[in-house]
């Protein structure tokens, strides 16, 4: 069993130490590919959100699509991380909180994040949102300034970030897919959030 980074962050994925940065992401492209793709499983799990459900009841089977989704890939992750996952999706599609014109998490936004920690690590804990279209939302904020993603589905990923260099704060923004994104991030200081 791999052991866990000392970081224990929120969001730290065990890795054995000799794992290269390739290595890890061809395990995670291996583990994940059982949750990849928009086959007819990714569509009937998204079909069981249906109009004319109540609200409960939409949260509720969106909450249940999610888990299932992230417990495929449960014997990968640290227990503490995935409780604390499943801890932040049930505080954001809270009923009593909830925002009816808003949509509950999709399959393909789940399975585009789960995607993303294994294969970006990140070194500091996000914070947790989620879009009015379903999307999860990942936000890191630092001295050196903030980045949030979008984890649209498809491996997409919408970045946003500021960073502050002294006097001036520097705005960026892009759509890439997961794999391309440290790229992106490269000329920022935002590029020290992954590991």
């Amino acid at each position: 069993m791999p052991r866990v980074n000392a970081l224990d962050s929120y969001f730290q994925i065990p890795q054995a130490e000799t794992y290269s940065a390739i290595d890890r992401a061809i395990s995670a492209r291996a583990i994940l590919a059982g949750v990849s793709g928009t086959g007819p499983q990714a569509a009937d799990q998204e079909a069981k959100v249906v109009a004319g459900q109540s609200l409960e009841e939409k949260l509720f089977d969106a909450l249940a699509n999610a888990k299932i989704i992230t417990s495929r890939v449960a014997m990968h992750l640290d227990l503490h991380w995935r409780d604390r996952f499943f801890s932040a999706l049930d505080r954001i599609h809270d009923p009593d909180v909830w925002d009816d014109s808003d949509r509950p998490v999709t399959v393909e936004s789940v399975k585009t994040f789960l995607r993303a920690m294994f294969l970006l690590s990140p070194l500091e804990n996000p914070s947790l949102g989620l879009s009015p279209r379903g999307t999860i939302l990942a936000g890191w904020k630092n001295r050196e300034g903030n980045l949030t993603l979008d984890f649209s589905g498809q491996d997409m990923v919408t970045w946003s970030l500021k960073a502050s260099h002294g006097d001036w704060d520097e705005p960026a923004a892009g759509i890439t897919r997961i794999e391309s994104l440290v790229e992106r991030l490269e000329p920022y200081p935002q590029r020290g959030l992954f590991g």
